[in-house]
């Protein structure tokens, strides 16, 4: 990114993050932004189906940090807010089921921060409110500004070694990160010189957004948030006390060679109308605990299935039609394994093995932390009509998904990456196609509705909370800066 005269970068982020009011934000912002964070805890709760690992977070936590102030959510102890961080922004991630900003997932992390220190300094609703948002914002405008791996057009070794190669090198610029720093640097009271220094410290003390592409996960996930939460709050802690960063360093990570495969914004023009223009807005949210690029098809089914009123046992085939975009990423394209019960890394694989996660749809399981059930995993129905599902490459809609991110104001692909679907039963044959999902917030058929949040915190809550925290937790969070104190919101999330 090229300097203009004006303020830098990370100098105009740090007047937002600090500087802006509540009742300054547009409704529209302040409602959605609710929405996000009330997305968030829930998926913050569903975590807790990966139940060693939970538990062996709050361990590290407890011996790295000691006790505190700060909760770790679902179990209630009491940790540093370091350390609830850690847990809680784990556990918030390993459904696969949070926010989708154009395929980038910032709002756990950017919570936890928020949460953790805003508790800590027995901080009000509001409060916690504005850090979120900030920081959720901050990470947006990054990512816009980042630049743009267009999705290829055909499906090979040499695409997917491409592909690779561009998911790593967009990592440069941790822009997660350095949103949670923003969200940590709120809710401590930096000022905007303070801010604009957190945020550049965080650029450049945080580690890589993503792991290198695997086709199977292990115990640190593809996008490991607890050494990004460590670094982004001590980014914010060691600027309130006179750490300084290079404030051009944003400018510096943005400046990345072009190709016909990597394009940019207009990066003067995005910076310039920080505090006016809220990529929030554009976030989506998702239904099911999956990779985003499957959702399409996950929701096709379910048509399908209701419409005729299918069975399990009447599927014989189900085609799942992909772009290059999905066929070149190898956690999708490859999974043909079967899942192994006894292995807790194997929940880490799942949201992204599509022939597992319609099976969950083809026996009627609701979507939401019951697909991670060790026995659902070991079942043999389930192994069986995994056996049923193939993706199959739409390679001309390759081109068509490149040329509709090339002509988008973002220069992203905003669709699932996914064609349609294919399901043979009955001897009859059932198709439909898709674009854009539900939880996708640029029209009103899509957009999520409170009924839609009720209904997926009772299936994220009820295994782990007592009956009714679901609708208390909805009512909660839709007038959340009105609250006094976060006490009551955090007994919501305890057992």
């Amino acid at each position: 990114m090229s300097q203009s005269n004006g303020p830098l970068l990370s100098e105009r982020l740090g007047v937002m993050v600090a500087e802006t009011q509540l009742d300054g934000l547009p409704s529209d912002v302040v409602e959605y932004g609710k929405r996000l964070l009330l997305d968030t805890l829930t998926c913050m709760v569903g975590g807790q189906a990966f139940t060693a690992r939970q538990q062996a977070m709050v361990n590290a936590a407890t011996a790295c940090g000691g006790a505190g102030t700060s909760t770790a959510l679902v179990s209630g102890e009491q940790l540093s807010p370091m350390g609830a961080a850690m847990v809680n922004s784990e556990a918030g991630s390993v459904l696969a089921a949070s926010d989708s900003f154009f395929f980038s997932h910032a709002s756990t992390m950017i919570l936890a921060n928020a949460l953790a220190l805003t508790e800590a300094k027995d901080g009000n609703g509001k409060e916690l409110l504005m850090a979120y948002l900030m920081g959720l914002e901050t990470a947006c405008v990054l990512n816009i500004m980042a630049p743009s791996n267009l999705p290829p057009t055909s499906v090979g070794a040499a695409e997917k070694r491409v592909t690779d190669a561009q998911r790593s090198s967009a990592s440069r610029l941790n822009y997660v990160a350095i949103g949670a720093a923003a969200a940590a640097a709120r809710a401590i009271g930096l000022d905007a010189v303070q801010t604009a220094h957190a945020l550049s410290i965080a650029a450049v003390t945080a580690p890589p957004r993503a792991a290198p592409p695997t086709t199977r996960q292990r115990s640190v996930n593809y996008m490991s948030y607890y050494p990004q939460t460590q670094t982004s709050m001590a980014a914010a802690q060691v600027a309130k006390h006179g750490f300084t960063g290079h404030l051009d360093v944003l400018e510096q990570l943005l400046d990345t060679p072009l190709s016909d495969n990597v394009r940019q914004v207009d990066q003067q023009r995005v910076a310039g109308r920080i505090g006016s223009r809220w990529w929030i807005l554009e976030d989506s949210i998702k239904r099911y605990p999956s990779c985003r690029y499957v959702g399409g098809p996950l929701e096709l089914f379910e048509k399908i299935r209701d419409r005729e009123q299918l069975t399990a046992d009447e599927i014989t085939y189900v085609g799942v039609r992909v772009t290059p975009l999905v066929g070149n990423f190898g956690p999708i394209a490859d999974a043909s394994y079967e899942p192994d019960a006894d292995d807790p890394d194997t929940l880490l694989d799942l949201p992204f093995n599509t022939p597992y996660l319609i099976a969950m749809l083809a026996y009627g399981y609701p979507p939401g932390p019951e697909w991670y059930d060790p026995q659902k995993i070991a079942d043999p129905s389930v192994r069986d009509f995994m056996q049923r599902v193939r993706l199959e490459i739409d390679e001309p809609a390759g081109e068509a998904l490149r040329e509709k991110a090339t002509a988008s104001e973002h220069l992203r692909v905003a669709e699932s990456g996914a064609t349609g679907l294919v399901v043979e039963a009955r001897g009859a044959r059932f198709e439909e196609t898709c674009g854009h999902v539900y939880g996708d917030p640029w029209s009103e058929e899509t957009r999520a509705t409170d009924e839609f949040h009720t209904e997926k915190a009772r299936n994220y809550l009820d295994p782990f909370l007592p009956a009714g925290r679901a609708e208390q937790l909805v009512e909660h969070v839709l007038s959340i800066e009105k609250t006094e104190s976060l006490t009551p919101l955090v007994a919501l999330l305890s057992r």
